[in-house]
């Protein structure tokens, strides 16, 4: 297993600037190779697998989930530019987590070292990001804006730099530094603002790309990271929702979870548009919970880590706002981290195999986001 931790930020309040890192050991989540209950989760993924294969849908299996507490924070971040500041991870070791706080008028960034427990201060981004996003390449991380626009201006002064990569250097005295480099916009960036258009589906394909579709385009783009050029991956939108997570041990797979809370797989490096692996297994969630969000992280080993939010409504409570007297039924917000591990089933299928899930509650009128 590759990763030592997965992080989680959590909101102390709807009002609050402040976010708490948290982490867990993912190796938690999965049972010893050769142990009974590991025997027994393989032998129910093959069985709603057939149940799946014979009636064209998933069956809701249930598995025990351990109600744990809350891992301690190991650091506070402060906020005060932006409503939901950006979150990115990257690093060798998956370790380095990059902080943006920003509005229109202003933008800071920082890198948190987490085995250090070092700040590395960055300077400022050329300007700041609408609804953005990272995506992780080797040791860089490339910081992205979800609704791109092109360029405000021809000229090199002005030109708007809205995709901008994070890239560290080791200097002679072992101190780590950064700087920002950047990148022209993508090329179906329109020149007049268009809100409707942001980025539907990402991932990071090989050792030096990034794909991505939007809501509006037909197509798939390519960022070539070494040399910063665009091309057309394919007349096809990316077949999935969010990130896609990449799975090398199983022929180059990515993985990307449903609302439905199945786990799809695609192989983004056929020819032509992207083809689905057949899945067996389900992910059994929260039957009284609201899903708000999910993430998939890659753990090595053809193990992965299916992380969902859910919210609760609460009978009985309402808050308000003493500003605008807006009344609402605050919701308690459930984190759940599941280990999965995919097994080639040899007849061209995957076999999802549940593992455990350890669910954390958060509280009342709190939020999280992972960051995977």
């Amino acid at each position: 297993m590759n990763r030592r931790f997965l992080y989680m930020l959590v909101r102390a309040s709807p009002l609050c600037g402040s976010y708490t890192l948290r982490r867990t050991n993912p190796s938690r989540l999965f049972y010893p190779m050769d142990s009974p209950e590991r025997a027994a989760a393989a032998a129910a993924a093959a069985a709603a697998g057939a149940v799946r294969a014979a009636t064209s849908k998933a069956e809701a299996t249930e598995r025990p989930v351990e109600d744990a507490r809350l891992p301690p924070a190991t650091t506070t971040f402060r906020c005060y530019n932006t409503e939901r500041p950006h979150f990115g991870l990257f690093g060798r070791d998956k370790d380095k987590i990059l902080v943006v706080d920003e509005n229109e008028a202003v933008s800071r960034a920082v890198v948190y070292d987490d085995a250090s427990r070092c700040i590395h201060m960055l300077p400022s981004p050329r300007e700041p990001k609408i609804e953005p996003f990272s995506v992780a390449v080797g040791d860089n991380l490339y910081l992205m804006e979800g609704n791109p626009q092109g360029d405000k201006d021809d000229s090199d002064e002005h030109e708007r730099s809205q995709y901008e990569a994070t890239v560290e250097a080791l200097l002679p005295g072992g101190e780590d530094t950064y700087w920002w480099r950047s990148i022209p916009p993508p090329p179906y960036a329109a020149r007049m603002c268009n809100l409707n258009d942001d980025v539907r589906a990402y991932a990071a394909v090989g050792e030096s790309s990034i794909w991505m579709s939007t809501d509006l385009t037909t197509s798939t783009f390519a960022l070539d990271t070494a040399s910063g050029a665009w091309s057309r991956a394919g007349d096809w939108p990316l077949p999935f929702v969010g990130r896609a997570e990449h799975v090398p041990e199983h022929g180059g797979l990515w993985f990307c979870l449903s609302d439905s809370g199945l786990l799809h797989a695609w192989d983004l490096r056929a020819e032509g548009r992207p083809a689905a692996r057949r899945t067996r297994g389900h992910i059994a969630d929260m039957a009284e919970g609201l899903l708000v969000g999910s993430e998939v992280a890659h753990l090595g080993d053809g193990r992965l880590c299916v992380g969902r939010l859910f919210e609760v409504k609460q009978e009985g409570s309402r808050e308000h706002c003493t500003c605008c007297r807006y009344h609402w039924r605050p919701s308690r917000v459930f984190a759940m981290f599941t280990g999965v591990e995919v097994e080639d089933a040899g007849d061209g299928t995957l076999h999802l195999i549940e593992h455990k899930s350890c669910r954390y509650s958060l509280g009342v009128g709190k939020s999280a986001q992972f960051v995977f």
